[in-house]
């Protein structure tokens, strides 16, 4: 029987790895949808399992498998990840920084300027009388008792 679907499409059955039947087996999906290839590959793996040698040396394993989280290719897409949130930050700071530096020098121009005061007076009294007279009178302010 030729292999009607997967990346084994069109070779036979019994050519087939011993992992991919086992795992071709398993499959729920397939074994709903394609039964007779599942007994086509059941029978494969049992007339298989009757030589345990030679079902133990295709079975074995002397390489670990790789890493497929430690890839160049991931290590680079993570270092591109990291850089992109490290700029995306870096522009929001500095938006950050413009808006407040527009916002202090927007009250800078709005604020009044310095009451100059006038030659002799060395106390802060000159400054807070200014103070009162710019604004209105609060019946709660008690700074001039203190």
């Amino acid at each position: 029987m030729k292999m009607p679907i997967g990346c084994y499409k069109g070779q036979d059955v019994a050519a087939l790895p011993t992992k991919y039947l086992a795992w071709l087996v398993s499959q729920d999906a397939i074994r709903f949808k394609r039964w007779l290839l599942v007994k086509e590959a059941l029978r494969v793996l049992r007339k298989r399992f009757e030589s345990v040698e030679t079902l133990e040396a295709e079975l074995q394993v002397d390489t670990p498998p790789p890493e497929y989280w430690k890839t160049a290719k991931r290590a680079g897409q993570k270092k591109a990840e990291q850089a992109e949130k490290l700029r995306a930050l870096e522009e929001r700071r500095a938006a950050e920084h413009q808006q407040r530096r527009q916002a202090i020098k927007a009250r800078r121009e709005t604020q009044a300027p310095p009451v100059e005061a006038p030659a002799g007076v060395l106390d802060a009294s000159y400054y807070v009388r200014q103070a009162r007279q710019q604004k209105p009178a609060d019946p709660n302010d008690v700074s001039d008792l203190l």
